[in-house]
């Protein structure tokens, strides 16, 4: 079972405690899951139906549900993140359920919310390539859910492991029948330089001329020739595929350079998939079948019995990368073998910080 369980959804849910809040008088908290939510006081009752809108989504505030955010700026989207209303900190968007939902459906289709991906910045000169055809073996997207959400997965006290997670962009590397493929999260990319196709047509002096078309350059590959123990390591392991984030001030910013110079790429291998099956983390940083040659893997912060306020605490401290300030946050991960839900299927989350919610 290789499923990685990510479900973009806005749940309708029902409101089920409510608490004073310790520093306003007019407004009062409650809990979605594992989200705390600073709400207006009086502004909704326990058994109320809402729709939730957890933190990286995008809300279209030209709509009647979300027009009460327009700041008359013009902007026709906004990001939903963390915010602090006089210390509290409230963690994504509560509206009331659309009307005739039921609790528990799905309704991010209905209120045209969608997955904020954060664009590339400005300038970034990191191109995007060509698509292709990827290689014939079963290679999954990569996404995680939010542990706040989803905590119950994991039980306290049992031994995980807490790596930092990267502010980059993912990426997938695999050799496959003697071709070297190259992917992002979710496409394979053409090889720069590569023939694509002749176009010819006849000047205004009747000669024939002919301009070959070529593969642009391509992020991914850059990386893979800025890093070339990558391929050394897939070609040593066909079939197998490595996972992991690129970064570097291109990516993302100036503000996630992780320690690379513009134009300079990381590459740090976060999971391992061996012919359809994920190896445990105690196998991807402790055996050397598979730990010897990577020359980069993500940064290890903790292994241990479960803590959630260790994970907390830890996620809010600068990052482990030099020079790198804001810790976008932690992945959780069992530290020895799988475990796998029926509903969400692998169980791996993922912990984002409050300073990268605001700040980012």
């Amino acid at each position: 079972m290789i499923k990685i369980m990510s479900t973009h959804e806005v749940k309708v849910v029902r409101i089920e405690s409510i608490h004073s809040h310790p520093n306003a008088d007019s407004l009062e908290l409650t809990n979605i899951w594992g989200y705390q939510c600073v709400i207006r006081k009086g502004a909704h009752k326990v058994g109320d139906l809402m729709a939730y809108i957890e933190p990286d989504y995008k809300i279209n505030i030209t709509r009647n549900e979300f027009r009460f955010l327009d700041d008359g700026k013009g902007k026709e989207w906004q990001r939903i993140t963390m915010r602090r209303f006089r210390g509290e900190p409230s963690y994504g968007l509560l509206i009331p359920a659309p009307q005739g939902s039921v609790e528990g459906d799905n309704v991010i289709e209905l209120l045209g919310v969608e997955r904020y991906e954060p664009p590339a910045p400005k300038g970034s000169g990191m191109p995007s390539g060509i698509q292709v055809s990827g290689p014939n073996i079963p290679v999954p997207h990569y996404d995680l859910e939010n542990f706040k959400k989803y905590h119950t997965l994991f039980n306290e006290g049992e031994n995980v492991i807490l790596t930092e997670k990267v502010h980059g962009t993912n990426a997938r590397y695999v050799f496959h029948n003697g071709e070297m493929y190259c992917g992002s999260r979710t496409t394979w990319k053409m090889k720069p330089g590569t023939h694509v196709k002749d176009v010819t047509w006849t000047d205004e002096n009747g000669i024939e001329v002919i301009k070959i078309i070529t593969a642009p350059e391509c992020v991914w590959w850059t990386v893979l020739n800025q890093n070339p123990w990558i391929e050394e390591w897939c070609k040593n392991h066909p079939d197998v595929v490595l996972y992991g984030e690129v970064y570097g001030p291109n990516v993302q910013g100036g503000n996630f350079h992780y320690g690379k110079n513009q134009g300079k790429y990381g590459f740090a291998v976060f999971d391992v998939l061996d012919h359809g099956r994920w190896i445990d983390n105690a196998e991807l940083f402790d055996n050397p079948v598979y730990a010897s040659g990577l020359h980069e893997t993500v940064k290890v912060l903790y292994r241990g019995p479960l803590d959630s306020g260790l994970l907390a605490k830890l996620a809010e401290e600068d990052s482990a990368y030099p020079n790198q300030k804001i810790r976008e946050g932690i992945v959780v991960k069992l530290d020895r073998g799988e475990r796998y839900d029926p509903r969400h299927g692998r169980v791996a989350l993922k912990y984002v910080s409050d300073q990268y919610l605001m700040k980012s």
